[in-house]
């Protein structure tokens, strides 16, 4: 595997997008997939109702067919599986957000370990007592803390820094 899968794990779409677009302001070769919206477009092409991302309801109704689907033939974890594929080039960082500790975990039994990170990206939204003992006790290679978009940026910065290398680095 050429490319550098980054799995990171976030409870909210909007703190990906911006963690992405600070990244990309310095990095060249990014590419962000969402693990859900890759469960909608794979429903939305073969259903003729629309399910709406914002609507708690539509995400839960997705999530319990998607995951009927992936106990009949993994159909979805395999176009994941397809995705890393399609961008395995060297110089690719591919980030894909996950939104449980389950899909984490079954990415990372199939790429092998120098190929792949694991971030958290912590409070960005209201978790169960459950859940963040969870996350605090797994292990993680990068932390991220959002408070604010200043914040990220910095956070962003540093993340460059430390975990990938930028061009200066590169040609060095």
């Amino acid at each position: 595997m050429n490319c550098k899968v980054y799995i990171v794990s976030c409870d909210n779409d909007k703190v990906f997008d911006k963690l992405i677009s600070n990244i990309e302001i310095t990095t060249p070769g990014i590419v962000s997939k969402n693990y859900r919206k890759i469960k909608f477009g794979i429903l939305q092409a073969k259903v003729a109702t629309y399910f709406s991302k914002y609507s708690d309801k539509d995400v839960q109704a997705v999530n319990m067919i998607a995951d009927r689907l992936d106990k009949y033939n993994g159909c979805v974890f395999n176009s994941v599986l397809q995705l890393i594929d399609d961008y395995d080039y060297r110089g690719v960082f591919l980030f894909i957000r996950v939104t449980d500790l389950y899909e984490m975990n079954r990415l990372k039994r199939k790429i092998k370990r120098p190929n792949y990170k694991t971030i958290r990206i912590d409070s960005t939204s209201v978790i169960s007592k459950l859940l963040k003992t969870k996350y605090h006790k797994y292990r993680f290679d990068s932390r991220i803390q959002y408070v604010n978009d200043n914040l990220l940026k910095s956070q962003a910065k540093q993340f460059v820094r430390q975990h990938l290398g930028t061009l200066n680095q590169i040609r060095n």
